[in-house]
């Protein structure tokens, strides 16, 4: 879903700017391997396996909230990884309820983008991870994370800078 508004239009305040928000969202009903033919499948979905591609985690959303005025651009992100399993542990067949894994993380991000009025220059500022979220470790080995889902090196700071020629 994706909505965008000139708050000004919509609410007669000269000069306010623009407001939108976007938000994109996964569910994963199941997600089931049979490794030989007539053989038992094997659920991966809501597990942390990464096995055929995975992790399988059941919902993911990423919604991002933004605002426009005078040439500025400030946007916050949420980025939300549902819970998984463990998969070494969720039964073969179908998912184990209230089996241990890796809990519901929520990422925020902030974006704050300038262009420069006149030149075809615009610096742009992205902080990932603003809250410094520490990601669930899995495995056998102590600190390991899944890197695919998870912000493993903490708040990361982006400064780009775009000129047009």
């Amino acid at each position: 879903a994706q909505w965008l508004t000139n708050i000004a239009e919509a609410t007669g305040w000269g000069g306010a700017g623009t407001l939108g928000v976007n938000m994109v969202g996964t569910y994963l009903n199941d997600f089931k391997v049979q490794a030989a033919p007539g053989g038992v499948f094997t659920e991966y979905g809501g597990t942390d396996s990464q096995s055929y591609y995975g992790p399988y985690n059941t919902w993911r959303l990423n919604s991002t909230f933004t605002y426009h005025n005078w040439g500025v651009d400030w946007g916050l992100r949420w980025r939300f990884v549902g819970a998984m399993q463990d998969s070494s542990v969720a039964s073969s067949a179908t998912r184990t309820p209230a089996a241990p894994g890796q809990p519901n993380i929520n990422y925020f991000d902030l974006t704050i983008g300038y262009a420069i009025p006149d030149s075809q220059t615009r610096l742009n500022l992205t902080v990932a991870n603003l809250l410094s979220t520490t990601p669930p470790t899995v495995g056998l080995y102590p600190g390991s994370t899944i890197q695919s889902e998870y912000s493993a090196l903490g708040r990361v700071y982006l400064v780009t800078l775009d000129q047009k020629l």
